[in-house]
């Protein structure tokens, strides 16, 4: 299910890779969620733009760490508290589970995913 606010969302794959590219109003997202906005951000944010997110996937011995490398707005990087309040104002509030450049656990039988440019496998323990 795609959330109010985002629309064609796509995912490219690489060699332990992945990009994602989607068009997001971020008010839109707010609103969704039931969330209100201050009236200045509003104004700042107000909008449909293209998103891109680069991120490096690692995975082995039944963990997994995503490493968010770059996010662009419009074309523009966005990084530091920006980019953290973004995060914890629009993405976690979504996917309140998620990890961002932090190792997490897979599900029991999962021994990693290996990401290349033609699929994403997971490959089970023996």
């Amino acid at each position: 299910i795609v959330p109010e606010g985002l629309r064609q969302p796509r995912l490219e794959l690489g060699s332990s890779r992945a990009s994602g590219y989607a068009l997001i109003d971020f008010l839109k997202l707010r609103h969704a969620q039931g969330s209100g906005t201050p009236w200045l951000i509003s104004k700042l944010i107000e909008g449909e733009r293209p998103v891109k997110v680069d991120a490096r996937i690692q995975s082995a011995n039944g963990t997994a760490t995503v490493y968010l490398e770059r996010v662009e707005i419009s074309g523009l990087a966005v990084s530091g508290s920006t980019l953290d309040f973004l995060i914890k104002t629009f993405f976690l509030p979504l996917y309140p589970n998620a990890k961002i450049n932090e190792r997490f656990e897979l599900t029991s039988r999962v021994d990693r995913i290996e990401v290349n440019p033609t699929q994403a496998r997971v490959v089970l323990r023996r």
